[in-house]
């Protein structure tokens, strides 16, 4: 019975499993590749002013933490939870869906 649990959780949280992947690739080779964008010419490469803003508006979102005008976030915001705390949240509302059509056929076939 609990292998069948373990197999069933794992199916359902397999798409955030997938996304914490992603976002681990992204840690491990996103500041690399960032430096890179960052080297292009400007007057050639959209992409250097798009990376420049980033930066610029990462380290301004910080600062603000730091010093407190914006609320520090929790680790159950961090968006590798929060993945899979939405797949859990849509597991338990196709639940839901699906008990409520269960009790809605069975008082249906009641009243006939």
């Amino acid at each position: 019975m609990w292998k069948g649990l373990a197999f069933y959780l794992i199916y359902r949280e397999i798409d955030a499993i997938y996304d914490l992947g992603m976002y681990m690739n992204f840690f491990a080779k996103g500041p690399s590749q960032l430096r890179r964008v960052l080297q292009l010419d400007p007057e050639r490469s959209f992409a250097q002013i798009q990376g420049a803003l980033f930066m610029k508006h990462a380290a301004r979102d910080e600062l603000e933490r730091a010093t407190g005008e914006k609320p520090r976030k929790n680790f159950l915001d961090t968006v590798m939870i929060r993945s899979f705390k939405n797949q859990f949240k849509d597991t338990m509302m196709q639940w839901k869906n699906f008990f409520t059509y269960i009790r809605y056929q069975y008082y249906r076939r009641k009243g006939e």
